[in-house]
């Protein structure tokens, strides 16, 4: 770990470029923004003056820093899921104030959506969400399990492929450019049971932010969004239990200070057993005659686990922290309905290091190392095959930030990162000695990015707010660079190197701007511009986010992918109510596609079956909420078209892909009947995607190949569902408890899940029927949560 050094020379210099004469009557002001209850810190919490109009944004630790005039001033400070804090402050010099912020009463929660409607005089950032875990346990889901990425699908422009499952596709992008970080840890498969339940446990987590529009410098490496998750630091003030039982999972989470005040700790835990459950209603369903299930099978193995833990540690003085946290969680899969005769084991591991340092009120630093592993074993059972699969990728790295707070709500933030990253894209061995199998094993390869940013927010005038921010990145392939032609054969490129050495450098330029005109105290106007590279591919040939999806960092075949995004949009106050209306445009370079009947598996040369070219997506974004009152919620509509334009794809002519949805309609409400009762809904519907299905089979050299019309030529059935949840709180003397009890599906709609084509039994080059896949309808689920 290293960090930068600052002089007294350096700072003063700095302090001069931004000077003026009026700073004289000047005084600053600076803390942080906390839990009142367990003295956690509130990262990007909103500190706004409002005698001034003038508002700032507290960093990701909480630290907040303000030069104002002298005399008194009234601040209000709020986080999503926490009560307003407002109080007048006489300032005659300069102090340090913390604010402490209450949690909203789970008895009386709200649904609000920070940035999104939260009030118009915070700062905004367009295309930002924000969530809190407040309200992703309110929102009802499959099993009765409160889920992240789930909740997440409910928010303009964030959709998933299929049915139940959390694999994010923001604004027509793939599952793989999405940036998902925990602890500023890269998590790559963050999903457990196949996808339908995200790989993290709410009872960890203290906050929840997704980034689809203007990136701030800091992030990188994924052209569609980031979903920043921060785990809880550990209550530093008292010990708290707390856990869950339900039908899919049961939880348990332990916190308490170590040292009081001073160091706490968390240890959080979550075990399913979605395969017992699934075994049992399965029965209990065929043994009541019920016709979709008579061929049900009971040999399901459906099991994950999470753990979290985490550490920290702060300095007699307030200026120095540590923070240790890890995180591991790991899946076991068999399901009769498809992935026939094969058992999958998949298992992410992450673990961060940090360290952040006050210099004084202006000067923030902050310095992580990271560590993220994942990998999987693919087993193939009943079979004269009979192998064992395995591989993953390791990521380290480590991330250097500056922080350094300028007038009124202007901050520079600057910093360097590095990351070496090894993949193993796949090694086959035989599970026992009567296997046909014979080992193999694909080439691994490593790669070195690193990247250096600056991000300025600054205030044109009282009502035009701006971000600017320039990130340069690079890339390196280690290792021989080769090239493949189109029949597999593979042509070394005359620049590259053996023996470790460097085979192939990428580097570029990503400059983003945004802006936020106030037009007065209830509209405001956004523009947005960001510029992304992505030197990493997920290749998959599913619309549902598998396990063994393939890593494949850029080559000279699969080169970076690139995105540039324009978004304008506007927002208005009206009472109770918040209106949002964005438009956005992307432009795609060296987006992948596979060519017609692609061989995946087991294939040295995987790269040789895609191809690359452009893409675009279009969209319009709506959003109505209601914060306050006893019914509260959010109603969403988007309208989007995304395709792509690649050679040698489609006859090079321009195609929908996979994840493109014309019309997508939710509608999340919770209606506070008593103190102790809530109800709560929410209804989707997502026109349907689109798919390749062949026409017919050909046969050629003595193979046999599926013949393909257009490519995403068919049109699958819209996808709708709603469900329903009810909870009912009750304090005891010993704590709280809360029982949920909850209908996903409840008007049994039978959603697509996936499509098989069945061949004739007399001719093998005629389909005689296509069987869909529906994995559930009405899925009850009761729930028991405890705290004390």
């Amino acid at each position: 770990m290293f960090f930068l050094r600052f002089s007294r020379q350096s700072i003063f210099l700095i302090t001069l470029s931004f000077a003026s004469p009026a700073l004289a009557q000047q005084v600053r002001l600076s803390g942080r923004v906390l839990d009142a209850t367990s003295g956690e810190s509130l990262p990007f919490a909103t500190v706004v003056i409002k005698d001034k109009s003038v508002s700032t944004q507290a960093n990701a630790y909480g630290f907040y820093s303000l030069l104002l005039e002298k005399g008194r001033h009234m601040f209000e400070v709020s986080f999503v899921g926490y009560k307003r804090y407002a109080i007048e402050i006489q300032l005659d010099r300069g102090v340090t104030r913390n604010f402490e912020l209450q949690p909203q009463s789970t008895e009386l929660s709200e649904l609000v959506i920070k940035g999104e409607g939260e009030g118009l005089s915070s700062d905004m950032i367009p295309g930002k969400n924000s969530l809190s875990v407040a309200q992703v346990k309110n929102m009802p889901t499959l099993g009765g399990e409160a889920d992240i990425f789930q909740s997440l699908q409910f928010l303009p422009g964030v959709r998933t492929a299929v049915e139940g499952t959390t694999g994010l596709s923001v604004r027509g992008g793939s599952f793989d450019q999405t940036l998902v970080l925990l602890d500023e840890a890269p998590v790559y498969n963050p999903s457990h049971a196949l996808g339908f339940y995200s790989s993290f446990n709410p009872d960890a987590i203290k906050s929840i932010d997704i980034y689809k529009g203007a990136l701030p410098a800091q992030y990188g490496g994924r052209l569609s969004s980031v979903v920043d998750l921060r785990m809880k630091e550990g209550n530093d003030r008292e010990f708290k239990l707390s856990g869950g039982l339900g039908l899919i999972a049961a939880r348990l989470t332990a916190e308490g200070p170590i040292k009081k005040e001073r160091a706490s700790f968390i240890f959080s835990t979550r075990y399913s057993y979605a395969g017992l459950t699934a075994n049992t209603l399965g029965n209990i369903a065929k043994s009541i005659k019920i016709k979709e299930f008579q061929t049900f099978k009971d040999d399901n193995d459906i099991r994950f686990y999470d753990l979290n833990g985490k550490i920290n540690w702060k300095s007699a003085s307030n200026k120095d922290h540590i923070f240790v946290s890890a995180y591991s969680g790991s899946d076991w899969f068999k399901y009769y309905l498809f992935q026939k005769g094969t058992f999958t084991k998949w298992q992410n591991n992450t673990g961060s290091l940090r360290w952040y340092h006050i210099f004084n009120q202006r000067l923030f630093l902050n310095s992580t190392l990271y560590f993220s592993k994942y990998n999987y074993r693919y087993n193939l059972l009943n079979d004269r095959r009979d192998f064992n699969w395995k591989a993953g990728l390791t990521e380290i790295g480590i991330k250097n930030e500056i922080d350094f707070f300028m007038g009124q709500g202007d901050v520079i933030k600057m910093g360097l990162n590095f990351s070496q990253t090894g993949y193993q894209p796949g090694e086959i061995s035989p599970r026992t000695a009567s296997s046909l199998t014979v080992p193999f094993k694909l080439e691994s390869k490593r790669t070195l990015q690193g990247a250096g940013f600056v991000g300025i927010d600054k205030r044109l005038a009282r009502r035009i707010m701006t971000n600017w921010g320039l990130r340069i990145s690079s890339f390196a392939l280690l290792g021989p660079s080769v090239l493949y032609n189109y029949n597999g054969s593979d042509v070394m490129d005359s620049t590259s190197l053996k023996n470790g050495k460097l085979g192939q450098f990428k580097w570029g330029f990503e400059p983003r701007f945004s802006a936020k005109y106030q037009l007065d105290s209830s509209r405001a106007l956004s523009f947005a511009f960001t510029r992304t590279l992505q030197y990493v591919h997920l290749l998959s040939n599913s619309s549902v986010a598998l396990p063994t999806d393939i890593w494949l960092p850029s080559n000279n075949n699969a080169g970076p992918q690139s995105s540039t995004l324009f978004s304008v949009g506007i927002k208005q106050k009206a009472r109770m109510f918040v209106v949002g209306i964005e438009a956005y445009y992307k432009a795609m370079r060296g987006v992948i596609d596979f060519i017609d009947n692609a061989d995946l598996f087991v294939n040295q040369y995987i790269d040789s079956q895609i191809r690359s070219g452009t893409g675009r997506a279009i969209g319009l974004e709506t959003l109505l909420e209601k914060k306050s009152g006893r019914i509260t919620g959010w109603v969403t509509y988007t309208l989007a078209k995304t395709d792509r334009t690649i050679a040698g794809i489609n006859n090079g002519l321009t195609y929908p892909t996979r994840y493109d949805r014309r019309h997508s309609f939710s509608v999340v409400t919770s209606f506070q009947a008593t103190r102790r009762l809530t109800f709560s809904t929410d209804f989707q519907f997502n026109s349907g995607g689109a798919a390749s299905l062949p026409t017919t089979v050909y046969e050629y050299q003595g193979s046999t190949f599926n013949y393909y019309s257009k490519r995403n030529g068919f049109r699958l059935p819209a996808y709708h569902r709603l469900d329903i949840q009810c909870t009912f709180s009750e304090k005891k003397k010993w704590g709280d408890s809360q029982w949920v009890v909850g209908i996903y599906n409840a008007y049994n709609r039978r959603n697509l899940f996936s499509v098989e084509l069945v061949p004739q039994d007399y001719n093998y080059f005629q389909y005689s029927a296509a069987n869909a896949v529906s994995l559930y309808g009405i899925v009850p689920s009761i729930s028991y949560n405890f705290k004390f």
